[in-house]
C-alpha cells in the first residue's frame, strides 16, 4: 500500500469513526465532523464509505464561487442553502436561492450554483441519490494536493468518471 493510499484510508477511517454509528446502522454526523476536501471548502458528511446509498456534502464558498454548469446523468441532486444567497441556473432558467431554500435538480438537467454575496459565505448542503459521486471531489482534491493545475478538460474528464459532465455556458 503506497503512502498516499494509506493516508487516504486513514482519513476515511477517522472520518468514519467520528460519525458515531449506532447498533442499528444509523448515525449522527456531528458539527465539524466529516472528510474535509479542497482546502476545507467541501466536507463529505455521508457517503457509501459511511454506509449510505447516496451522498451528503457541505460546500462553503466566498464571493466568486461557482460549481460550473454540469449535468449528473444518473443522479438527482438536492441543495439546501444553509447560509448566504446564491444564483441557481437550471437548464436556461436563473433562480435566486437564499438561506432556508431547497433546490431540486432531476438527473439529466444542467445546473450551476454561484455565490451572489460579495461579503459572506454561501453554504450549501447537497445530496446526491447515487453513491460514489463524492469520489469526484476526492480525485480533484488529490490532484490539486499533488500540485496539479487542472484545466476545464481535466475537470470534465474527472466528472465523467463519476456520472457527471461539464456543460458550456455559451
Amino acid at each position: 500500500m503506497n503512502g498516499r493510499l494509506l493516508a487516504t484510508c486513514t482519513i476515511l477511517a477517522v472520518a468514519t469513526a467520528s460519525v458515531g454509528y449506532s447498533d442499528d446502522g444509523g448515525f449522527i454526523v456531528r458539527k465539524g465532523d466529516g472528510e474535509s476536501l479542497l482546502g476545507g471548502n467541501l466536507v463529505i458528511k455521508v457517503s457509501k464509505d459511511t454506509g449510505s446509498q447516496g451522498g451528503l456534502m457541505v460546500v462553503q464558498r466566498m464571493s466568486g464561487f461557482t460549481t460550473g454548469n454540469h449535468i449528473h446523468d444518473h443522479a438527482d441532486e438536492f441543495f439546501y442553502v444553509s447560509s448566504g444567497r446564491g444564483e441557481v441556473l437550471i437548464n436556461d432558467r436563473i433562480h435566486v436561492a437564499e438561506q432556508g431554500d431547497i433546490v431540486f435538480v432531476p438527473k439529466g438537467q444542467s445546473h450551476e450554483l454561484r455565490n451572489l454575496d460579495t461579503t459572506s459565505t454561501f453554504e450549501v448542503v447537497f445530496v446526491l441519490d447515487r453513491p460514489g459521486a463524492e469520489n469526484q471531489f476526492r480525485e480533484i482534491d488529490e490532484r490539486i494536493s499533488d500540485g496539479a493545475v487542472l484545466t476545464r478538460k481535466d475537470y470534465d474528464e474527472i466528472a465523467r468518471k463519476y456520472g457527471a459532465r461539464l456543460v458550456s455556458n455559451d
